[in-house]
């Protein structure tokens, strides 16, 4: 695989009523996440301690939906279920993205920022050429 195999893209300003970013995937690195055995309990685990620090909540875990390794969806605790999610029909695409839904402040974005990179480098970290 190379380099660059994701993209996560800022937006300065809200889009279409939401603040975030998007996150893109390459196709290859889609379906290597997919096939990958990972520690869903511990990603959940780091995931309900970004909530409660970035979000100052009780510790409440964000749900997160899974296709084996290939993370497609995050939400958020609270009113509007903020979140990220894989767009549908991703396989049929050049690349997989995530995109936003019912991100209202900084806090919401930086909690899923913080869960999107700690799956990124889960994935990156079972990458062949990147243990040698």
């Amino acid at each position: 695989m190379n380099t660059s195999n994701y993209h996560i893209l800022y937006f300065p300003r809200p889009r279409m009523g939401c603040k975030g970013f998007n996150v893109e995937f390459t196709m290859e690195f889609a379906r290597f996440a997919r096939d990958q055995k990972i520690n869903i309990g511990g990603l959940e685990a780091r995931a309900q301690e970004a909530v409660s620090t970035l979000m100052r909540l009780p510790p409440r875990s964000p749900m997160l939906g899974f296709d084996g390794g290939l993370l497609w969806k995050i939400e958020l605790p609270g009113a509007n279920a903020p979140g990220m999610s894989l767009e549908q029909y991703w396989e049929e695409k050049e690349e997989a993205e995530y995109t936003p839904h019912n991100i209202d402040n900084a806090e919401q974005a930086a909690t899923l920022l913080c869960i999107m990179t700690q799956y990124i480098n889960s994935i990156e970290y079972a990458i062949p050429e990147k243990q040698e």
